[in-house]
Formats: C-alpha cells, structure tokens, sequence
C-alpha cells in the first residue's frame, strides 16, 4: 500500500462538517425490554458501552422515534464512536453524528471515525465531551482539488476528498480479507504479538 501523504490535508472543525444531535429520544435500559438478537419489529438499541457496536441489544419502541441509519453514534461518556448501518434507538448520552450534505457509507465512517478517535484521544477528562467541545475539535482531511463557493464543510471552500476516503478503508478491508483468508489456507502462521 503506498503510504499515506498527509502534507495537504487540511484542518476541519466537526461543527462545520457534521450535525450532531441528540438522540430523538432516550430510552433508559430500566425501562424496556432489551432482546439479545434482533427480531422483527426490534432495533438496535445503541448505549455508552464499548463493544458490539454500541449495540446493548434490540428493542421495541415508537418507530417516530428511531435515529436514521447510516449515521455515526458518539457516547459521550466513553468517546466511543461507532457507524451505525440500520435505524437505532439510544440511551442516555449518546449523540447522532452526520456529515452536512453527504451520505455516509461504512467505508466512509470508518475513516472518519478513525480520524476522530485519534483527536478526541487528546481529551483527558469525561466533561470534555460536552457537545460545544466535540464541535470545536480540529481533525485533518485529504481534499479535492476544487473549492466550493458555497463553503459547505471549510470557510475557506476545501471540500473532503470522499472518495479517496472511502477507496483507502476499502483496500484496507482487501488486504485484510486476503490476510485471513490465508490464515484459513494455513498459508500464515499465527504469530501472538508480545
């Protein structure tokens, strides 16, 4: 893979290119029925925890109430941040991340959600995660070579490479298939890392 070249990236504060929201409602876990697997009628229920996607289980509520899907959830007690690929409900403290006028793919989310968890690393207290301080955070972007007169995501026009976004998390996914396939061919050795 050829290394990445992050000389012309450029600085973006997260309010000027997502939404984040709160939740269209809370639902407290003492409060519902949570099921381990999802069932018709059931969605996801996305709390603070850090494993599973955020996914403590599945409920069945008010459908009015779910948050879209292809949305990025950010607890804010843990920073953890997950892609969310089907409508959700959420528990307390967790917010709806979305990009202004994009829609998000895995892919895509993945790379923003690394790049995100990399800035908000430099957080040292649970109040940091207020929602003013998530939107002033600064991450750094690859850009297209156009600038948007409408300024949608920069001051000063740049516009997030996308696609180059979405094609690096997609390679990397290839490599990482092809590695375990290998593994399951018996090609590699597993090697424990000390």
């Amino acid at each position: 893979m050829k290394p990445i070249d992050t000389k012309t990236w450029k600085e973006f504060k997260i309010s000027d290119l997502f939404d984040v929201n709160s939740s269209k409602k809370i639902y407290h876990a003492i409060n519902v029925t949570i099921i381990p697997t999802q069932e018709e009628g059931y969605y996801p229920y996305v709390v603070r925890q850090k494993s599973n996607n955020g996914i403590r289980g599945y409920i069945k509520e008010d459908i009015q109430t779910l948050n879209p899907a292809n949305t990025i959830t950010f607890a804010q007690d843990t920073a953890e941040l997950f892609w969310q690929s089907q409508p959700y409900f959420t528990g307390n403290k967790v917010k709806v991340m979305t990009v202004k006028d994009k829609e998000l793919t895995e892919s895509l989310s993945l790379f923003l959600i690394s790049t995100l968890k990399r800035a908000f690393s430099n957080f040292s207290y649970v109040t940091s995660y207020a929602v003013d301080n998530i939107k002033s955070v600064v991450i750094q972007l690859p850009i297209q070579p156009t600038i948007d007169p409408d300024k949608t995501y920069h001051p000063n026009g740049y516009i997030p490479d996308w696609d180059y976004m979405e094609a690096f998390m997609e390679q990397i996914n290839q490599q990482a298939k092809a590695r375990l396939d290998e593994y399951k061919e018996g090609k590699l050795e597993y090697t424990p890392v000390d």
